[in-house]
């Protein structure tokens, strides 16, 4: 009887600890006007971007799946990377738990982009 109801207790604990477990997954939208060729995600304020997140690009009005594999944080700052070898941050450190797409599109300042996060 302890057995069973030590076997249900660790149960119940990994089902709440996977149902507390951060989804920082999201779906990246390019609205540029160019093909983004790199994505990067950083824990926000540490400037450790990692590794790129996409292979190939993504074209204008192209969508791709980014997985974060990073459960300990939740607030990111972005990082894209042109074709044409234009680089563009996002340092706001936005909540990625609490968002599913993220979109860029074109910003009337030189150089720069408008970054938008949707659930």
């Amino acid at each position: 009887m302890i057995r069973k109801t030590l076997l249900t207790l660790g149960l119940l604990g990994l089902l709440a600890a996977s149902a507390l477990a951060v989804n920082n997954n999201f779906t990246f939208h390019n609205r540029t006007g160019s093909a983004v060729i790199g994505i990067w995600v950083s824990p926000h304020y540490s400037g450790n971007w990692g590794s790129n997140l996409i292979d190939g690009a993504v074209d204008y009005n192209e969508y791709q799946r980014i997985d974060v594999d990073d459960e300990e944080h939740t607030d990111f700052d972005f990082k894209v990377e042109y074709d044409n070898g234009v680089t563009n941050e996002n340092k706001d450190g936005y909540d990625l738990s609490r968002y599913g797409n993220v979109y860029i599109s074109p910003s009337n300042h030189f150089h720069s982009t408008y970054w938008d996060f949707e659930r």
